[in-house]
Formats: C-alpha cells, structure tokens, sequence
C-alpha cells in the first residue's frame, strides 16, 4: 500500500510504502508493518518496522538485536 506525503506549517514528509509483516522476536511474534520511505536516510542494508505497540519495549529489544521478519 502507499500512503501519500503530506506538508505541515513547518515541514514536509514524503510518502511511503508499506507492507504488513509478521515481527518475531525470542517467544513473542507482532503484526507490524515494513515501510520504505520516498526519502531516506538508511543503506540498504537496514529496514524500518513499525507495530501499534512499542517494539523495544514488547520484546524488550536492545540495540543490534535480530528480529525475524516474515
């Protein structure tokens, strides 16, 4: 799916698309989403997750920690 860009008073966000997934970590597993940006700061090498609950806190992740994206 692609979600549209949008612009505030004070600045701009691009679009992005974005593709539901399945985050599992240890003993627990997520729905989240994978989203790719327009615009973006990461290489290749790093995706973006989002979930309703706060990932590092549900699974209780720290930085470098592996998660299995399905």
């Amino acid at each position: 799916q692609y979600i549209s860009g949008f612009v505030t008073q004070k600045r701009s966000f691009g679009g992005l698309r974005c593709y539901p997934v399945l985050i599992h970590y240890t003993n627990n597993t997520i729905n989240g989403a994978l989203i790719i940006p327009d615009r973006n700061i990461h290489g290749h090498e790093t995706v973006e997750l989002i979930a309703a609950e706060c990932l590092r806190t549900v699974l209780d992740l720290k930085n470098n920690d592996e998660v299995v994206v399905q």
